[in-house]
């Protein structure tokens, strides 16, 4: 008798421990949240809840003023609302990473971040939708260029930021393209600020920012241009780098700061690192830094680089880096420099004056306009 209430103890103690690790993996499962930090170059779907402005395809050949063109629906420009700014900065790696040098540069927290961010006025709203109406009415001739355009304005979302946000440079977030109060300001300016003008500076920023989206959706394509085109190498560790790496500038838009670039017309194979570095650990504000090439040394192949011990050069004077890609702005990273480039070329579909011309006649650009060709035209 007591040998078979044993044995119903047992089993009710068994079926207890059964059921309590059941329910355990259920709460695990089902009610505590998993936190994964965000992966840069992941781009999310866009969130269907922004605000959507419809934009127009322009196709009245025969005029080039605004009032006698017959604009015609065509796509839907996205824009994030200041409610909805934790779509941009929550789990943002750029923020999270962010390092004491960059923090006294911006002079603000993450909290202030969480602020920046502004509604888009309906005014600014159709100012920007009469902007991208400017440039297809002046791509109607180029249609690799305007399906390319149009491809790209359905990827993005815009946002308006306060100017003081990094230094008011407008920049981007997963696929948000983060445009300051001042760019608004100035396509609002119909005044002294003539429609070529606009597409010429406003819309050749705007096509800046959004090749960094198209890094983050097409990463192999682009990496395949820096590194078989361009001469870049992106490494896994440079020894003694730790003093560099905590006055480099961080730029939402190149996060990944392990390239080093080897020229492609130097037969001693010399690597540099190269990036923007605050001049002091406590810079005074973001443009308190010097462009500069660090010679570095491999140690294990295509991985492991040693800092050399010389001093580095400043880029504007490096005239292997400057005979190759011969552009003295957005030169510092390869991220920087494609996005330049997307602008340079245009500028030059659409016959507008570049203000450094002879950027088009430089080997590096001439590459990148053929991996261009067969990577999105």
């Amino acid at each position: 008798m007591f040998i078979n209430l044993g044995f119903k103890i047992a089993l009710c103690f068994i079926a207890f421990l059964i059921l309590m690790n059941l329910i355990a993996t259920i709460h695990n499962k089902y009610f505590i949240p998993i936190l994964k930090p965000y992966k840069y170059q992941t781009i999310l779907p866009i969130p269907s809840n922004l605000e959507t402005f419809i934009t127009t395809n322009l196709d009245n050949s025969n005029s080039s003023t605004n009032s006698n063109l017959n604009p015609k629906p065509n796509l839907q420009l996205k824009f994030i609302s200041a409610s909805n700014t934790s779509q941009i900065f929550n789990s943002n790696e750029y923020l999270i990473q962010m390092n004491s040098s960059n923090k006294i540069a911006r002079q603000a927290t993450i909290l202030k971040y969480n602020s920046s961010i502004q509604d888009t006025t309906q005014e600014e709203k159709e100012a920007t939708q009469n902007l991208i109406s400017l440039i297809n009415f002046q791509a109607s001739t180029k249609p690799k260029l305007k399906s390319f355009l149009n491809h790209c304005y359905n990827l993005i979302t815009i946002a308006k930021s306060q100017d003081w946000l990094e230094n008011g440079m407008p920049h981007t977030h997963k696929q948000t393209v983060i445009l300051p109060q001042s760019w608004f300001n100035e396509i609002l300016n119909t005044t002294t600020r003539t429609n070529t003008q606009r597409i010429s500076s406003n819309g050749g920023t705007l096509i800046h920012e959004i090749t960094h989206i198209l890094q983050r959706v097409y990463p192999d394509k682009f990496k395949n241009l820096y590194t078989k085109h361009w001469g870049f190498k992106n490494i896994e560790y440079i020894d003694n780098f730790e003093n560099i790496k905590a006055r480099n500038r961080a730029n939402p838009d190149g996060m990944d700061v392990l390239w080093i670039w080897i020229s492609p017309y130097n037969k001693l194979n010399q690597a540099f690192w190269i990036g923007a570095v605050f001049n002091s650990y406590n810079p005074k504000a973001l443009n308190d830094v010097e462009y500069l090439a660090y010679p570095v040394y491999e140690i294990i192949k295509d991985k492991h680089y040693k800092l050399g011990e010389q001093e580095p050069l400043p880029l504007q004077t490096f005239n292997e880096f400057q005979n190759f890609f011969n552009l003295t702005i957005n030169n510092y990273h390869p991220n920087e420099i494609v996005a330049e480039y997307m602008n340079v070329w245009f500028h030059e579909e659409l016959n507008l004056s570049y203000s450094q011309p002879e950027t088009k006649q430089s080997d590096a650009y001439l590459r990148f306009k053929k991996w261009l060709e067969t990577s999105f035209l």
